[in-house]
């Protein structure tokens, strides 16, 4: 049976795990609202390698929110394709209730899976404006 049927699914977007300001307000989300929501975070481009990015890994496992990342390929070189390929089975594996997107990247890469996926635009999606 499902662990907290009755709480939301949200599925917060992000550019990458690595410092940044979206990335920090994606998480303190995830991580502030987990009694609240069933929180996942995805990362269009997956792991950037710094201490911060895998500092923000570490806290989410530690916390036990699922994540998961995409293509660390530059968008512009087939990356964005692949993000949105990796987003398919992020959504697959968590089954949001919500995808809310912090960055362009995040947001090209939902954009990119709802236009390959008819039945992804079932899944409502938001966008927090940073800067």
């Amino acid at each position: 049976s499902e662990p907290h049927p009755d709480r939301l699914r949200v599925l917060q977007c992000v550019t990458h795990f690595a410092l940044g300001g979206a990335e920090q307000v994606a998480l303190a989300l995830a991580l502030g609202l987990r009694d609240e929501t069933v929180p996942g975070v995805f990362a269009a481009h997956g792991q950037s390698g710094d201490a911060a990015g895998l500092g923000q890994e570490r806290s989410l496992r530690d916390a036990g929110i699922a994540h998961f990342g995409g293509s660390r390929l530059p968008y512009k070189a087939g990356g964005a394709l692949l993000a949105a390929r990796a987003l398919d089975r992020a959504v697959a594996a968590f089954r949001p209730q919500l995808i809310h997107c912090h960055a362009e990247h995040a947001e090209t890469a939902v954009a990119l899976w709802r236009a390959l996926r008819t039945a992804a635009r079932r899944v409502p999606v938001v966008r927090t404006v940073h800067n």
